[in-house]
């Protein structure tokens, strides 16, 4: 009976210790791309890493040291779809800004489905 009681008690002190913190990624954001990073709330390239800007300056697409695209383009757009504003891509020390006159934010399409870039969650949030 001691030894039931012994298992049982390392056996639920196990679970505890290897169970989930409870918390799950929501289903409308994704982790970021290989090779993207969020420093000091800027989007930013690993190493090994780069933004390559169009010519518009309206988006950058992300490309490896065989200067290979990864993870897609990313452009800027207004948060408020209704603005009429403009926003364009700047790079600046590997990092990834939008600038316009509107509340510009990063966006990207990956497999057909538009995501905002979540600065402060470090994801990209799918956009409805």
């Amino acid at each position: 009976m001691k030894k039931l009681s012994i298992t049982t008690m390392l056996l639920l002190f196990c679970s505890v210790l290897f169970a989930q913190n409870g918390k799950t990624v929501p289903d409308n954001t994704r982790p970021l791309p290989e090779g993207l990073e969020v420093v000091k709330g800027k989007l930013k390239a690993k190493p090994g890493y780069q933004f390559q800007l169009t010519t518009d300056g309206k988006s950058a697409t992300l490309v490896n040291a065989k200067g290979v695209s990864t993870s897609g383009t990313f452009s800027c757009g207004c948060g408020n779809n209704s603005s009429t504003g403009a926003c364009s891509v700047v790079i600046l020390n590997g990092g990834l800004n939008c600038t316009g006159n509107c509340s510009c934010q990063l966006v990207t399409i990956i497999t057909s489905i538009k995501y905002a870039v979540d600065l402060s969650a470090g994801v990209l949030k799918k956009q409805l």
